[in-house]
């Protein structure tokens, strides 16, 4: 599902210059703590029994070989969606989120090239017959929804269309919002009881989900919206921020770990 872009080109259009002579190696933290979500298989918790600390999946092992590269030390810790945004604007235990895109924590400095794209469907109950086409504008996609109610975990962004839709209260009838606790299982149990007719959520997390968590009837993938890119976000008001985000892009952008990054996507999603 997922194939890599070429983030060369993003390089260029995005008009990024780098200035790195006046970026010091020693001005640079010694460990970094990004907050994020589990959500594998990008973030996972590989032990369960620590429900504190991510240390596997996608996203998290090819950070910690961007970040080892920057000779910083990456700790990754897991909160529910709306807590990791929160603590990651504090700046005080919590330097940023690990992956994230500008319309969920806009208070956020970003990197300018992506970390990996990914790609949000629509799953319905494995029965149904409707097809899911995405929209330009939110009058196309309500009228593509066709009066269905759709489940999506409070504080996530989908879709920039899709976003700007369920933020329009006039549309408050077309969704329904669940706790970042335990969303996915919640919005699994809100379509079986017929709740809702639809979430959004992407294919490999669901087939994912599905494999490590039994009792959940199988859904149906009705279409997808396209892909979009996310990016690592940094609390601003750290004095570093600005020289490690040149840093960071000029890391990710390099063949090797545009390899390294294939590899691994291959490897945690085939």
């Amino acid at each position: 599902m997922f194939r890599l872009k070429a983030l060369c080109l993003l390089f260029f259009i995005v008009g990024v210059s780098f200035n790195l002579s006046k970026v010091s190696a020693s001005d640079l933290p010694k460990e970094i703590t990004l907050s994020t979500t589990e959500w594998c298989p990008y973030t996972c918790l590989k032990d369960p029994s620590s429900t504190d600390q991510i240390t596997d999946g996608l996203i998290v092992e090819y950070l910690t070989s961007i970040f080892e590269q920057l000779e910083i030390k990456l700790i990754v810790k897991n909160l529910p969606w709306s807590h990791a945004v929160r603590r990651a604007n504090e700046g005080q235990e919590i330097d940023g989120l690990l992956a994230a895109v500008f319309e969920e924590a806009p208070d956020l400095a970003f990197t300018n090239v992506p970390t990996m794209t990914y790609q949000i469907c629509m799953f319905t109950n494995d029965d149904t017959k409707w097809q899911f086409k995405p929209a330009d504008t939110e009058k196309e996609l309500l009228y593509n929804l066709q009066a269905r109610k759709v489940g999506i975990i409070n504080g996530y962004g989908y879709d920039p269309v899709f976003d700007r839709f369920a933020a329009n209260s006039l549309n408050a009838a077309f969704i329904e919002r669940v706790s970042d606790r335990n969303g996915l299982d919640i919005l699994f149990t809100f379509l079986e009881r017929h709740r809702i007719d639809a979430f959004l959520s992407n294919e490999q997390v669901i087939a994912w989900h599905l494999k490590n968590h039994a009792g959940h009837a199988k859904v149906k993938n009705v279409g997808c919206f396209n892909e979009n890119p996310f990016f690592i976000g940094l609390n601003p008001s750290k004095i570093w921020t600005n020289d490690l985000l040149q840093r960071l892009d000029s890391t990710l952008i390099k063949p090797e770990n545009q390899k390294l990054l294939s590899e691994l996507i291959t490897k945690y999603t085939h």
